[in-house]
């Protein structure tokens, strides 16, 4: 059973991405199954890729807890929105950023 600490977290963590997100989305793995459907996504259209040299590149943040699967080689789409993920930027455990095409 998760701690008060752990289930605080996860209510501040869903909080946090219902206000600051730029929409929803669905989340395919690799096989075009359904990892998550209408969840919650922040759109970074231009981050500094530091393991690249500093490469501009575009991400998409994700509630970790949403995922019942991770697949780094899967796409995303929402709406006209269509991006095929290509790697990890970060995993806290809580959230997670995939780097995008």
């Amino acid at each position: 059973m998760p701690s008060i600490f752990q289930q605080s977290l996860a209510r501040l963590d869903t909080a946090v991405m219902q206000t600051l997100n730029d929409g929803t989305g669905t989340l395919y793995d690799s096989k075009g199954e359904i990892v998550a459907s209408e969840i919650s996504y922040q759109f970074d259209k231009e981050y500094i890729d530091q393991s690249n040299y500093g490469e501009r590149a575009k991400a998409i943040t994700l509630n970790r807890r949403d995922l019942s699967k991770i697949d780094p080689n899967g796409h995303f789409e929402a709406g006209s929105l269509s991006l095929k993920l290509a790697g990890i930027v970060f995993d806290d455990g809580y959230l997670i950023a995939f780097k995008v095409v």
